[in-house]
């Protein structure tokens, strides 16, 4: 019996240099957006925060991310 794998939707982990709109003192900092495509990740952060791309990094399938306490689409890095 022939065992197929459901289809997944490559996600990624987006990485920019961000500053918070509301604080004028605030530093640029590393933010962090898991999607599937830039536009997207792009409008996740940009009602937050002026930011700058600076990279991209394969994030797990659903599966392996399961026992993972971060399941919002939103996640800040340390």
């Amino acid at each position: 019996m022939a065992s197929t794998t459901p289809h997944t939707y490559p996600q990624y982990t987006w990485l920019f240099l961000a500053v918070r709109r509301c604080d004028l003192r605030d530093k640029p900092h590393r933010r962090q957006v898991t999607a599937p495509d830039y536009p997207t990740a792009r409008r996740l952060i940009a009602r937050d925060y002026v930011a700058a791309y600076a990279g991209r990094i394969p994030c797990c399938t659903s599966a392996d991310n399961a026992g993972n306490e971060y399941s919002s689409a939103y996640t800040f890095a340390p």
